[in-house]
């Protein structure tokens, strides 16, 4: 059952029940609309033992802005799970590039403190959300945001959440103001008087040159449930969290051009305390064409990674129907899980400081069974070039993990659980990237 309740596809074993955000829709490559559903990252947190929520947005173009709810209870563990919404009910709009929720934690006490309100007052949720107004794009991926609520449905306004030193926003409704936290994907983790935060950086110019690549360009950073909005960077701005034991694989073997990126785009993390294991997750595309900043893109050949614009009179707006993109911008199609043992959440501020005791290893490495194609062999598909890349008949690039309320990696039956995500767009390596309407979450373990 707890497979067909999370994996929000139309397939879903509870009659009535789908992801589909009723009254939202998208037009596919075939010019058919249909309903928008969770297809990529997506906010879980199981309260308890009988009551799971989740907050997403979806992934499309142009996006929707939107952030959707819904929760699956039963009565005790001997009792049938129900959804609450037989659709997604929509209870946020961040704007219409807005990448939604990244992290939401839940105290059963009032502890998360909003730093704005005047009476102080305490809230039993917060989330962290990425919004990436329209103007950003093309200049930051998005900005960080805190939000604060007492039952999951009812949210306060956006609060930036800012930083020492941290960049000027260029553009959306912060434009001018400083302190800001320019990022792509955050993930957050309760450890009881500190939230860990894990950053992706959200600066473009910073993160197309070439030469950039090898790094990983993920901030560790800190909070307090006292001053959610108030971050502090572990070892400053520049301290990336470890690339020892990262695999980044070559398109063609040794040469560095079509070597993919180490950035963890798209990233997640949750912690065992069973094991001690600090997991982390992230997607990349594959192959690569690194120097696409200084001259023509290789990867994908042009057939391929070429959009295809189609105008949308319901949205007004021009909607990418079809294509791969072009490098630097091309789509994530594999998807990555690594651990690192810290024994407990004390020792989170070690991922960014090398030694040989604080290694990533590799758990898995998930996509497709052939890669984009390529120029420089001939515009041939790639094969996979690393004993680690398994195919798994997929081409995902999202993953969340099934987390508990302060953000700690859940067990089924002994085994861990996570949600990988289609994108946009449904196939990607092999074939022409279409939206097909289709793309979905789907539950898988690892």
């Amino acid at each position: 059952m707890l497979y067909a309740a999370v994996r929000f596809s139309n397939t879903s074993a509870h009659a009535g029940h789908d992801s589909a955000c009723r009254g939202e829709t998208i037009l596919t490559n075939s010019g058919t609309r249909v309903e928008a559903q969770a297809n990529g990252h997506i906010a879980f947190v199981q309260n308890n033992d009988n009551d799971q929520r989740v907050w997403f947005s979806t992934d499309s173009t142009p996006g929707l802005g939107k952030t959707y709810y819904n929760r699956r209870y039963r009565a005790d563990a001997s009792s049938s799970w129900y959804w609450q919404y037989s659709h997604s009910i929509k209870i946020l709009d961040l704007g219409q590039a807005s990448a939604g929720p990244s992290t939401v934690l839940y105290s059963s006490t009032a502890k998360y403190r909003d730093t704005l309100d005047v009476t102080g007052a305490h809230y039993n949720y917060v989330m962290y959300a990425v919004s990436q107004p329209g103007s950003c794009n093309g200049g930051v991926l998005g900005y960080l945001y805190v939000l604060y609520s007492n039952d999951g449905l009812c949210w306060t306004a956006p609060r930036r959440v800012t930083v020492t030193g941290g960049p000027t926003a260029i553009c959306g409704p912060d434009a001018g103001k400083t302190k800001m936290v320019a990022t792509e994907a955050v993930s957050v983790i309760d450890a009881g008087n500190t939230i860990q935060l894990l950053v992706m950086e959200g600066t473009n110019s910073l993160l197309v040159p070439h030469t950039a690549m090898n790094r990983t360009y993920a901030h560790i950073g800190h909070t307090s449930p006292e001053a959610p909005d108030q971050l502090a960077w572990y070892g400053g701005f520049n301290a990336d969290i470890v690339t020892f034991g990262v695999l980044s694989p070559f398109g063609i073997p040794g040469v560095v051009r079509y070597q993919t990126y180490s950035y963890f785009m798209n990233l997640d993390m949750a912690f065992d305390p069973a094991s001690g294991y600090l997991y982390v997750a992230r997607a990349y595309p594959y192959p690569f064409d690194r120097n696409a900043d200084v001259g023509p893109a290789d990867v994908p050949c042009h057939w391929q990674g070429d959009v295809v614009n189609v105008w949308d009179p319901v949205l007004g707006g021009y909607a990418v129907v079809a294509g791969c993109n072009m490098a630097p911008s091309t789509l994530p199609n594999r998807i990555q899980i690594y651990r690192m043992y810290l024994g407990n959440m004390s020792q989170f501020p070690n991922i960014a400081y090398p030694s040989g005791n604080y290694v990533w290893d590799l758990v898995a490495d998930w996509g497709g069974d052939v890669g984009y194609t390529n120029a420089a062999l001939s515009c041939g598909y790639t094969s996979r070039s690393d004993i680690h890349q398994q195919n798994v008949g997929r081409d995902y690039a999202y993953i969340t993990f099934l987390r508990d309320a302060v953000g700690n990696l859940m067990r089924y039956n002994g085994v861990p659980m996570l949600l990988a995500g289609d994108s946009v767009k449904l196939s990607k390596g092999y074939g022409p990237c279409y939206v097909t309407g289709t793309e979905k979450l789907t539950l898988v373990s690892f």
